[in-house]
């Protein structure tokens, strides 16, 4: 699970910024939004965290940039080690619109909970270097694994010890090529990686859980119950493997239909007899004989992508990303989904919120961090620590705070209308020069 995520000079973050998962003192809806980690800190330095966070801000104000940051820690943390010519490292993107940034150090920190236990991990890139890097854990109180400054790494447990790498690549992390060793500390590194590997973060429009549904019948139920219940008419679907024709035009009409598709899980498929296939999710409709009768007397099968005008891109982008939401609600994973509503009916958007926010849909405490643009949403059973905004200055530096930094927010009030009003972020001024 996720504390916190902190971190600096990145995009079009340029000063220190954290989303915590931390729960104010605040008592509403307590232990419904909000649980106790079960990790190895003692109740006085813990705080319950909640279960989701939504982010507010007006277009371009750096909201998907929360999600690109984390996405870029993931990336590193998983991949640093690669020996491709294009080294991971050179997607770090401090802020653009200050010369000076590109020289100071990209800050990259997260505080979670795995395998029973806290840990607090992090690093700070410089010019396509690693600056320094560490992991603490506790141990009655608070204590630092290793440490690294340059090339030199410094392991602390069980007693202090400073170890030099030659081999450690100043563009490589330690933590991805430190479960490698034989270490006291072996087992806290592989934890932190497997906590990044379980973390799922996705953008709505890009995508696709078809391979989650091919993996688990169960899954498929759950799915279509909540289609059921959002009476979008879909009773039935299966995942099939679509041989890809000869024909070169059908074949570049289906790959630019699945262009955008993204490339977490990404289903295409290569055959022992050179067949090219892909996957695709046929979908099925009751058909009746008639409008008087109503009798059921057929049903018709549509594939979702080889026929992308049956179906609606709401519904597209609701079967895309719904795999993913009950996979971190069956796991108790944390999950981050960019433009969550988008082209999702309000009703069904609250609806798979409040899954997480549930003590009967989400046992595991999974954790849901999404961007919205829909503004109502912040008015549908959330805390004030779950509710965050974005605002960009006049330099283009975004800053993230919640809704639970402001005082005298009265719990009964309207927060979507003072929000719209301008109260709690700055909102662009579309009524200038009309």
């Amino acid at each position: 699970m996720l504390i916190s995520f902190r971190f600096k000079n990145v995009l079009s973050f340029y000063n220190e910024t954290t989303l915590s998962m931390e729960a104010t003192k605040d008592k509403t809806l307590e232990g419904l939004n909000t649980f106790c980690p079960n990790d190895n800190r003692p109740l006085s330095q813990k705080s319950d965290l909640v279960k989701s966070v939504l982010i507010f801000g007006p277009n371009a104000s750096g909201k998907s940039n929360i999600l690109k940051a984390l996405n870029f820690m993931k990336f590193f943390v998983l991949d640093s080690s690669s020996s491709s010519l294009d080294k991971p490292i050179n997607s770090n993107r401090p802020f653009a619109f200050y010369e000076t940034a590109s020289c100071e150090d990209s800050l990259y920190e997260v505080e979670i909970v795995e395998g029973s236990k806290y840990y607090r991990y992090g690093f700070t890139l410089n010019r396509g270097k690693v600056v320094s890097e560490w992991l603490d854990s506790v141990e009655e109180r608070k204590k630092s694994l290793f440490k690294r400054e340059g090339n030199h790494v410094y392991i602390n447990k069980p007693s202090s010890r400073k170890i030099d790498f030659v081999s450690l690549s100043e563009t490589s992390l330690f933590l991805s090529i430190g479960f490698s060793f034989s270490s006291p500390i072996s087992e806290d590194i592989f934890n932190v990686i497997r906590w990044f590997q379980k973390l799922t973060i996705i953008s709505t429009d890009k995508a696709n859980s078809l391979s989650l549904y091919k993996a688990s019948k169960e899954y498929t139920k759950k799915a279509l119950d909540i289609l059921e219940r959002a009476n979008i008419g879909i009773k039935d679907m299966q995942v099939k493997e679509v041989k890809l024709t000869d024909d070169i035009s059908n074949l570049n009409d289906f790959l630019y239909q699945n262009s955008n598709r993204g490339d977490i899980n990404s289903p295409q498929l290569l055959r022992d007899d050179m067949g090219r296939y892909d996957l695709d999710l046929m979908t099925s409709y009751d058909v009746y004989d008639s409008k008087e009768t109503h009798n059921i007397v057929n049903k018709k099968d549509i594939p979702l992508y080889t026929n992308p005008s049956f179906n609606s891109k709401g519904t597209e982008n609701l079967l895309n990303v719904l795999g993913y939401i009950i996979d971190a609600l069956d796991k108790g994973n944390p999950i981050f989904i960019d433009e969550f509503d988008s082209s999702i009916n309000f009703l069904l958007a609250c609806y798979l919120i409040s899954m997480f926010n549930s003590l009967d849909t989400n046992p595991k405490n999974a954790q849901l961090i999404a961007t919205v643009q829909n503004a109502s949403l912040m008015d549908r059973g959330l805390r004030r620590d779950q509710i965050y905004f974005t605002e960009k200055d006049n330099d283009g530096v975004t800053s993230l705070y919640s809704l639970s930094d402001f005082k005298d927010v009265r719990k009964s009030e309207t927060y979507s209308k003072k929000f719209l009003a301008g109260f709690y972020t700055r909102l662009p001024n579309l009524k200038r020069g009309i």
